[in-house]
């Protein structure tokens, strides 16, 4: 559980308290946090990781209200299951690794896994200029798993 939160959430609380002076003194910047699409939907037996993201949903929405007066946007992402060796590894946890994989696929409304590059782009456009209005939201990628 300690890990678990001092990684995902300690981290994220200090690379973002390490960016935020320069930002304040350059009276802009965008702050994109990675939390999960089971923050917000929830999920079976991986309760410190799913608490964490969803503690970085809250730091997420805090920092956004508290730096907006100095420019700085804050958002997050909210990745479903994504092609990456930690889904790999999360699948063989389980007996009979491919049907687990198979329902979690289909679980999603695309019928498939996220790739980083997708991620990436939603992380590129909360940084970007073409999100200047938006604060404090989480941006699900996740194939439909939340609509589902």
């Amino acid at each position: 559980w300690d890990a678990v939160f001092r990684t995902h959430v300690g981290g994220t609380w200090l690379w973002a308290r390490a960016a935020v002076p320069q930002m304040q003194r350059q009276r802009s910047g965008s702050i994109v946090t990675v939390a999960s699409q089971l923050a917000i939907a929830g999920g079976r037996g991986n309760s410190a990781y799913i608490a964490a993201k969803g503690a970085i949903v809250s730091l997420t929405r805090t920092m956004a209200v508290d730096f907006a007066g100095d420019g700085i946007r804050v958002n997050a992402i909210a990745p479903g299951a994504i092609e990456t060796p930690l889904l790999k590894r999360s699948f063989a946890r389980h007996e009979d690794s491919e049907t687990a994989r198979e329902t979690s696929r289909n679980r999603h409304a695309v019928k498939r896994f996220g790739k980083a590059e997708e991620v990436a782009e939603a992380a590129l456009y909360l940084a970007s200029d073409a999100s200047s209005f938006t604060t404090g939201i989480v941006l699900p990628v996740d194939g439909g798993w939340l609509a589902a």
